[in-house]
């Protein structure tokens, strides 16, 4: 093999390599079309998903790092899996908002979260 191919190809290792997919977590939300969320999971195959959606002014963060539902996860054997609204409280039609001019189809959300679980997982 020539260089130039031997440098090309050690490249082209090296963008498959640092561009694929990162792995989400705590600290890293997994990426779908509609959002994103950080999940925790109990273990390497889990046997289901607990999926939590936070309260008004509150976020996935707190959530997914929260003792309690950790420990929920850990004994079932389960991901706990926290939803991120996009702004203080989620998009619900009929539910009394503050100013809030950020929408987002949270049942297509959900959805999309359950999809990506079921991808990743099933």
């Amino acid at each position: 093999m020539h260089l130039a191919a031997k440098i090309l190809s050690s490249f082209t290792s090296l963008i498959v390599l640092t561009n694929g997919a990162a792995a989400c977590g705590v600290d890293t939300d997994c990426d779908i079309e509609t959002g994103g969320y950080p999940e925790f999971n109990a273990q390497a195959t889990p046997n289901g998903a607990l999926i939590f959606a936070h309260g008004y002014r509150g976020n996935a963060q707190g959530a997914v790092r929260n003792r309690s539902l950790r420990a929920v996860a850990k004994e079932k054997g389960i991901t706990l899996v926290a939803l991120q609204s996009l702004g203080d409280n989620w998009s619900i039609p009929n539910v009394p908002k503050q100013n809030s001019s950020v929408t987002r189809d949270e049942s297509t959300f959900l959805k999309f979260v359950i999809g990506d679980l079921d991808s990743r997982f099933a």
